[in-house]
C-alpha cells in the first residue's frame, strides 16, 4: 500500500506501500468454503528455498527470494496467511496495523483487491537465482542508495541497459521497494500495490519469469531499498 509522504516503491511506476505481515494459521473464506492454510504445509522448503548454497546474496536478499517464491507457488495461501488479516486493521484510509497511523491512497480496498486477485491467481513455478541479475540489482542499489533518488534510471543507467550487462534473456522486469529491510513487508508492499492502477509490481511478481536477482541496501532518504530484477530464460554471459 502507498503510505504518504515518506515511502516510495517502483517498478516502472514509483509507488509506496507499507503493510503488516502476519504469521501463523488463518482460516479464510473463499467460494463459500472454509479454506485453511498453515505455514507448515502450504510450502515445501525444497521448492521455495532456491538460494540454498548461493554465496553472492545477503541473508535479507535470500529471504526476499523465499517470500517471492511463496507468493508465486501458493498465492492463495500467501494472501490468506499474510495479507487478508490486514483487512481489519484500517480506519478509513489509515492503516493501524503497526501500532501507529499510516496514510494510504486506497485504504482497505487495495488490500481486498489483492486478496481476491491472489486467490484467483494460478500457481507458478519458483524463481531461481541468477548471479548476473543479482549483480545488476546490487549495483543499482549501491549506486542509487547514497543519492537519495528513486526510480529505474535513464540513459546508460536505465533498466533496459543495465539488465544487458551480465546476461541474455527473452523478457525482463524490475521492482524497487523503498523503506523496508524486512523481506515479507517488501513483498507484500509490491503485491498490494496501493495507488498503482495497473498493479505493475504485482504483475512482475507473477510474470512469466524464470530467474531473479535481488540487491538490498541503505537509502539516504528512505532508509532502505531493495531492487528485484526478473528475467525469463536468463543466461549468464
Amino acid at each position: 500500500m502507498k503510505w504518504l509522504p515518506n515511502y516510495v516503491t517502483a517498478v516502472v511506476i514509483i509507488c509506496v506501500l507499507l503493510l503488516a505481515a502476519c504469521n501463523g494459521e488463518y482460516i479464510g473464506i473463499r467460494k463459500g468454503e472454509n479454506v485453511v492454510h498453515d505455514e507448515t504445509t502450504a510450502w515445501s522448503s525444497i521448492t521455495v528455498e532456491t538460494t540454498t548454497g548461493v554465496d553472492y546474496m545477503s541473508a535479507l536478499e535470500k529471504e526476499v527470494m523465499i517470500e517471492l517464491n511463496k507468493a508465486r507457488t501458493n498465492p492463495a495461501a500467501y494472501a490468506e496467511l499474510y495479507i487478508e488479516p490486514m483487512l481489519s486493521q484500517f480506519n478509513g484510509t489509515v492503516f493501524t496495523g503497526y501500532g501507529y497511523n499510516l496514510i494510504t491512497r486506497e485504504g482497505v480496498a487495495a488490500v481486498s483487491e489483492c486478496v481476491n486477485a491472489m486467490k484467483a491467481q494460478t500457481a507458478l513455478s519458483a524463481l531461481n537465482p541468477a548471479k548476473g541479475l543479482a549483480k545488476t540489482a546490487q549495483e543499482w542499489a549501491a549506486a542509487q542508495g547514497p543519492t537519495g533518488e528513486t526510480g529505474h534510471g535513464s540513459g546508460t543507467d536505465a533498466f533496459s541497459e543495465r539488465i544487458k550487462k551480465y546476461g541474455t534473456y527473452t523478457g525482463a522486469g524490475e521492482n524497487i521497494s523503498y523503506g523496508y529491510n524486512d523481506a515479507r513487508k517488501i513483498v507484500i508492499q509490491l503485491l498490494v500495490d496501493d495507488g498503482v492502477s495497473n498493479r505493475g509490481h504485482r504483475k512482475n511478481i507473477f510474470g512469466n519469469y524464470t530467474h531473479a536477482g535481488i540487491g538490498c541496501g541503505a537509502h539516504t532518504k528512505y532508509g532502505n531499498m531493495c531492487v528485484i530484477d526478473f528475467a525469463n530464460n536468463y543466461s549468464e554471459k
